[in-house]
């Protein structure tokens, strides 16, 4: 089990067709930096709305991480309308890595490779 060391915000999407909802269900991000994580985007629109919403409620400011940042159609432009702090995305989409690098940086992008991480994995199994 995962423990927590800082307080946690947890929100909640309710998607009703093409349309999405979020909501704050635990937790107060009033004067708090927060760091959004998710494990897949898509388009962001999810993140964008909870970056939002966030920010509304008083967050100091707004981070968020990615695992698995697919951004089809350059989707990921749409992350500049948010003044995220930082936005970090792992290098597990290399199509979408590499369009971002083609087209210079966006808002705080930073990419985090998972490569070292699973050799050690890998190497520590023998």
């Amino acid at each position: 089990m995962f423990e927590f060391r800082w307080d946690t915000i947890l929100c909640h999407k309710d998607k009703m067709g093409k349309y999405r909802k979020i909501k704050i269900v635990e937790g107060n991000p009033n004067g708090r930096n927060v760091i959004i994580i998710d494990d897949l985007a898509m388009t962001g629109g999810t993140i964008l709305e909870c970056a939002k919403l966030l920010e509304s409620k008083g967050a100091k400011s707004v981070s968020a991480y990615v695992t698995h940042a697919v951004f089809p159609n350059h989707s990921y432009h749409s992350m500049s309308k948010f003044p995220f702090a930082n936005f970090w995305v792992t290098d597990s989409c290399p199509e979408t890595i590499e369009a971002m690098s083609r087209v210079g940086p966006i808002t705080n992008f930073n990419v985090l490779s998972l490569a070292p991480a699973i050799a050690k994995i890998l190497t520590s199994s023998k």
